[in-house]
This record gives structure tokens, C-alpha cells and sequence, in this order.
């Protein structure tokens, strides 16, 4: 548990108070090579990320890996899922990392990177992008490199906008 968030299960659910208007989400089922890395750079800057899709037959011993398919639309449907349960404020911005994150700053420095990104942005929902897709496989998937990107393929990984746009 971190901050609060345990599950998408509505059974379970318990919704965090945003953070300087922040609220900082994670899917994880259970622990991996990132995650305590990830936790101590949040906590060096005061971040309390919430976890979603925590199994804790997994972390307890007995539950069975996800597959990785799993990891790929849980980071998509599991955080609509929670902020529409949560009816979290339109403004509230909503900052989605996958595990593979070192933060290097706070809360006030996600609102300002979000405000600096957004300002040169034709949307308010912002993704992180990539050199190659994952899986490589979707490749010819994608459409040409859009002008002015820095990469063409769209990462799940990462993406952040206010709440009111996302859910």
C-alpha cells in the first residue's frame, strides 16, 4: 500500500486525497526489480504514488504472474476505472508513471513540467513517446511521426492530464 490505493475493486476501493492538486498513480501487482527504486525516489520528494491492481496473493506467495498483456491495458483501464469510482475534481491533475521511473522532483515540479508540456500541446492529455513501440509487433500500426514530436510511438508508461479530460 502507498497512499492509500490498494485495488480497482470497487469492493475495495479507497480513494486518496490529491496532493497539492496532484494524484500520482501506479499499476502493480506485485513487487519487481523497479518498484523499490521507484518508492525511494518518490519518497525523497515527498510523492505518495497509489498503487492500483495490487494482488496480494502474489506478493503473500501462491498468486500466479500476470501475464505481460496484463500490465499493458491495466495501465489504460485500471486508472479510468478508479478516477471514475473517485469522482476526483476536474482539476485535479493526474499523473500516471509506470515502474520504471525515478522522479526528480515534487509535486510542485510535475505541476510545472505538466504546464510548461501543455502550453506547446493541442491537447490537455499528455503521453510519453518512444524511439521503438513495444510490443514490436504493433509497429506498422503506427501512423508517421506527427511534426514538432520528438519520438513517433506512443509509450502507456507514462501520461498525465486533469482529471476532467481523462475520465
Amino acid at each position: 500500500r502507498s497512499g492509500g490505493g490498494v485495488s480497482t475493486d470497487e469492493a475495495r476501493m479507497h480513494c486518496v486525497q490529491p496532493t497539492d492538486g496532484v494524484l500520482l498513480l501506479l499499476v502493480s501487482d506485485r513487487p519487481n526489480q523497479f518498484l523499490c527504486h521507484y518508492f525511494a525516489a518518490a519518497m525523497a520528494h515527498s510523492l505518495r504514488p497509489t498503487i492500483l491492481g495490487w494482488d496480494p496473493g502474489s506478493w503473500l506467495g501462491g498468486g500466479r504472474p500476470k501475464p505481460w498483456t496484463f500490465h499493458l491495458g491495466a495501465k489504460l483501464v485500471a486508472p479510468l476505472h478508479y478516477l471514475r469510482a473517485c469522482g476526483y475534481p476536474n482539476e485535479t491533475l493526474v499523473v500516471f508513471t509506470d515502474h520504471d521511473v525515478i522522479f526528480q522532483g515534487g509535486y510542485t515540479q510535475l505541476r510545472a513540467a505538466y504546464a510548461s508540456a501543455v502550453a506547446s500541446a493541442s491537447a490537455p492529455i499528455l503521453f510519453s513517446t518512444e524511439n521503438e513501440p513495444y510490443p514490436s509487433e504493433l509497429k506498422p500500426l503506427y501512423p508517421p511521426k506527427p511534426r514538432g514530436a520528438a519520438f513517433r510511438f506512443l509509450n502507456s508508461g507514462m501520461w498525465m492530464g486533469p482529471a476532467g479530460a481523462i475520465a
